[in-house]
């Protein structure tokens, strides 16, 4: 098993995610849009990246409230729909082949 993959090192992961969110969280507080200031910037790339990925796993269960604001803004970007961001299950492709196989077993009798 990988080390990281260990049970005391995902309760430490989980503490790591919570921590980094609270820090966007405290970026955020001052009422800026992102998290650098008024523009979008690559941070804001990175952080969405973040969110989408701790949504798919967890959901907002770890998200304070300014960030889980940050996070409906980000989902509400044109640019957020045309990468076609993977932030829950059914987004991802393996979901989507993964129905697409069930259909075919569904159908073929």
């Amino acid at each position: 098993m990988l080390d990281w993959a260990q049970p005391h090192n995902l309760q430490e992961l989980g503490r790591v995610m919570k921590a980094l969110l609270d820090q966007m969280e405290a970026d955020i507080s001052d009422g800026r849009h992102f998290l650098t200031g008024e523009s979008y910037s690559l941070a804001d790339v990175v952080g969405t990246a973040y969110c989408a990925r701790i949504h798919l796993l967890k959901g907002t269960e770890l998200f304070p409230p300014k960030v889980t604001h940050y996070w409906e803004r980000m989902k509400n970007r044109p640019s957020f729909k045309t990468v076609n961001v993977c932030a829950v299950w059914e987004d991802v492709l393996m979901a989507k082949q993964f129905d697409a196989f069930v259909e075919t077993l569904n159908t073929s009798g």
